[in-house]
């Protein structure tokens, strides 16, 4: 009679069939293509989180972590806005309504194609409006906005910048908490017209 090998299981039976498992044999062969995804990887998601450091931040400058002829599409007002110049002047006059903002980013799926990419990013913004600024310097915050950011990256000289982000709502209507936001939303898509 014949032994078995270790544990009673024959040898063929702990060969693992990479085909039926999923498993891609070749990527543990090529380390180096694995390492330079997840550095990819890192560095997309570099101007996603800046771009919501700089919103709270209101320094107008979160146009930078887009590409030159970047567009951003709120889909919140009908109108996209093209270039340098026109996210800039959009993200300063919209400011202008607002007493402080508190962006959080989650949830990212990233999909790499050479120099491009796509992600697809959980968002919250809770929003305090110079409107409500008589309830007090302290107060909880008049809405929070929750939606997706739908982006099209590009890698330049200087980095993956956003070429196109199309913002969609969650929810019933992409209000989390809050009510009474709809003066905001007047002023800033008149923010966005006047950038246009």
């Amino acid at each position: 009679m014949t032994s078995a090998p270790c544990g009673g299981y024959s040898a063929a039976r702990t060969t693992r069939d990479d085909s039926r498992s999923g498993h891609d044999d070749g990527a543990r062969r090529r380390p180096g293509a694995a390492v330079r995804r997840l550095v990819d990887e890192q560095q997309i998601l570099a101007p996603l989180t800046r771009y919501t450091h700089l919103c709270d931040a209101r320094d107008g400058t979160a146009w930078e972590i887009f590409s030159e002829d970047g567009t951003d599409d709120h889909n919140l007002f009908g109108q996209a806005i093209h270039g340098w110049d026109a996210i800039e002047s959009m993200f300063a006059r919209s400011s202008e309504n607002l007493e402080a903002t508190a962006h959080f980013i989650s949830n990212t799926e990233i999909e790499v194609d050479g120099d491009r990419a796509k992600t697809r990013t959980y968002a919250q913004c809770w929003t305090w409006l110079r409107f409500s600024g008589d309830k007090g310097a302290v107060r909880p915050c008049d809405y929070v906005f929750v939606g997706v950011y739908n982006d099209d990256l590009v890698r330049t000289a200087d980095g993956w910048r956003i070429s196109y982000r199309r913002t969609t709502p969650l929810g019933t209507g992409a209000l989390g908490l809050g009510e009474g936001n709809e003066t905001y939303f007047a002023a800033y898509a008149a923010g966005v017209a006047r950038a246009l």
